[in-house]
């Protein structure tokens, strides 16, 4: 660089140089009107740098309409652009202000509104490192940087934020950095990718090497990679072309950590400009920056991991509450009859469906409908959570249709088959028991496909199955399977108990299932003869028998029962 003789003199507006052979000079605007290129022959300031246009910028001294004096930066059409602090300059103006930072291709300088040529500050005789790390606005820099990204981190929460942060706070101390790179292993694929980014040159891509990037994860701590080059634990025989290129440039890299997980990343810092390279200290400080930066990290991914958990379980007991509008807002009533129902997801949503639907279609061989005849349905679709929910709220709809179509358990559970079989929803199975209870007479008729066997208990104490032997196979799995009607009646003090599997499946610490034998036993030691009594005794059963375990599937129990006859009083004598 060549200055020119016309700046001599004192306290005047000045340009400082913040890196090269003369990192540190203070050059004085004295004159209306400065050129900076890499042409001697047009400019004032002379960078013969070959990404610096012949004639890149100028610097004019402007006298206002209110008699303030001002310097205007403007980019003379230059091939790069002139960088003013973050906004890149394209044949455009501005006006500067103290402490700003220009960039012309590699060189960086510091507009000051007033300083003072100081003897002490000459480049002369120290070195290119001395000449820059040995101001003192140059550590009062970085530790301004220091504190003002602590406060600045105190209330950030997101990620993103909490990266961009740290490399503006990294390029603000060494401003002789060139790129600055947050790179992440993604969990999947175990590639390196660009979480965030930095660049002082105009129309930056990432670049770095993922090998030096992954001997540094894998080291566990920063490296120095300068001069004679610390390839220390590195075959040099196998270096690639990207390490290589890597290689060229001074640079810092430090393993990125989360609260105490090993690392997730790295963080990479290089510099092109050799003059002002990293040095050890450099190295402490830049870990001590990333140490600080780790721990705002990890409050940001422990507040995004909250925020998305609040907004699932607001998203699931959102679905729970549509789900339930497909169930029985309320059991039926009937003066001869008692239901009662109790349904248990495992999740938030479940597989299970019952319903109690009556039967508007016309009795079987007559044109005749009956108005006493009810549908009373348990079923289980295949596997948890939200998809079986989804199947679940779908069955509940197709139910309710052959309830009009059909009178007869049989077809329509052929009907529910079909329906499954289509191309919507293939490659889904269903288990499901179908009731018909006529109210007048307690005629019922039940099929099944798939699905357990009800337990009935009789008036008298008897306790048995209902139709063990007539049973189909689940819905959607056959196009011809068929479904065999179970025939009985229920008297006065009659109970029924339909469930899910999950009753019966649900196993204890000693890895036995409750089964039909823990149904048998609750209605056999309680002797119920209502519905509600009997559902409470299954389920006080099935308490004692998981011993405090966790159900491992959806339950559902539905209860019917034929309620006793008045005993009529005796006419008085």
């Amino acid at each position: 660089m060549t200055l020119p003789s016309s700046f001599q003199g004192t306290t005047v507006p000045a340009l400082h140089l913040l890196d090269g052979p003369e990192a540190g000079k203070l050059i004085e605007l004295r004159t209306n009107t400065i050129t900076l290129g890499r042409n001697s022959k047009y400019c004032d300031l002379v960078f013969p740098a070959p990404n610096i246009s012949r004639r890149h910028a100028r610097i004019d001294r402007v006298i206002e309409p209110d008699g303030r004096v001002v310097f205007m930066l403007t980019d003379l059409d230059s091939s790069l652009g002139t960088q003013l602090n973050d906004r890149v300059l394209r044949g455009q103006s501005a006006v500067l202000r103290d402490g700003d930072e220009i960039q012309i291709g590699d060189v960086f300088l510091l507009f000051q509104a007033e300083s003072r040529l100081d003897p002490v500050t000459r480049t002369d005789s120290l070195t290119e490192s001395e000449a820059w790390r040995g101001r003192p606005d140059s550590v009062k820099r970085q530790l301004d940087a220091l504190v003002e990204m602590s406060g600045s981190l105190v209330s950030v929460l997101d990620l993103n934020s909490v990266l961009r942060i740290t490399l503006e706070t990294l390029f603000r101390m060494f401003p002789q950095s060139n790129q600055g790179l947050v790179l992440v292993e993604d969990a999947k694929s175990g590639r390196l990718e660009v979480r965030a980014e930095r660049y002082r040159l105009i129309s930056p891509t990432p670049s770095f090497s993922c090998r030096l990037v992954r001997s540094v994860i894998q080291g566990g701590r920063a490296r120095l990679f300068r001069d004679q080059l610390d390839t220390d634990g590195i075959d040099s025989d196998s270096l690639s072309e990207s390490m290589m290129s890597a290689l060229t440039r001074v640079l810092m890299c430090a393993p990125l950590r989360v609260g105490r997980e090993p690392p997730v990343g790295a963080v990479w810092l290089d510099t092109i400009r050799q003059p002002t390279p990293f040095t050890p200290a450099d190295l402490a400080l830049f870990e001590a920056v990333l140490r600080q930066a780790a721990v705002a990290a990890e409050n940001a991914i422990l507040h995004e991991r909250l925020i998305k958990q609040t907004s699932l379980e607001a998203e699931r007991n959102h679905a729970r509450r549509i789900q339930l509008t497909f169930l029985p807002r309320a059991r039926p009533s009937h003066p001869g009859w008692q239901f009662w129902d109790d349904y248990r997801p495992i999740e938030a949503v479940g597989g299970d469906y019952f319903g109690y639907i009556p039967v508007r279609a016309p009795l079987a061989g007559t044109a005749q409908r009956s108005d006493h005849l009810l549908a009373v349905v348990v079923a289980d679709v295949a596997g948890k959570g939200l998809p079986a929910a989804l199947i679940m709220a779908r069955l509940s709809a197709e139910v309710r249709i052959v309830c009009n179509e059909e009178s007869e358990p049989d077809r329509m559970l052929t009907r529910l088959n079909e329906r499954l079989l289509s191309d919507e929803l293939k490659l889904i199975y269903v288990t499901l028991a179908l009731m018909t209870l006529e109210l007048e007479t307690g005629e019922v008729r039940i099929a099944r496909a798939g699905h357990p066997a009800p337990v009935i208990r009789r008036h008298d104490g008897r306790v048995e199955e209902m139709g063990v032997a007539e049973g189909g196979p689940p819905l959607g799995l056959f196009a011809e399977a068929t479904f065999p009607v179970h025939q009985t009646r229920l008297d006065p003090g009659d109970v029924v108990v339909l469930m899910s599997d999950g009753l019966t499946e649900a196993g204890d610490p000693h890895q036995s299932f409750f089964g039909h034998g823990g149904i048998r036993r609750a209605l056999e030691t309680h002797r119920p003869d209502r519905a509600e009594t009997a559902g409470l005794a299954v389920t006080a059963e099935l308490n004692r028998f998981l011993g405090g375990d966790a159900l491992r599937d959806d339950i559902t129990v539905v209860c019917v029962s034929r309620n006793r006859l008045p005993v009529p009083s005796s006419p008085p004598p």
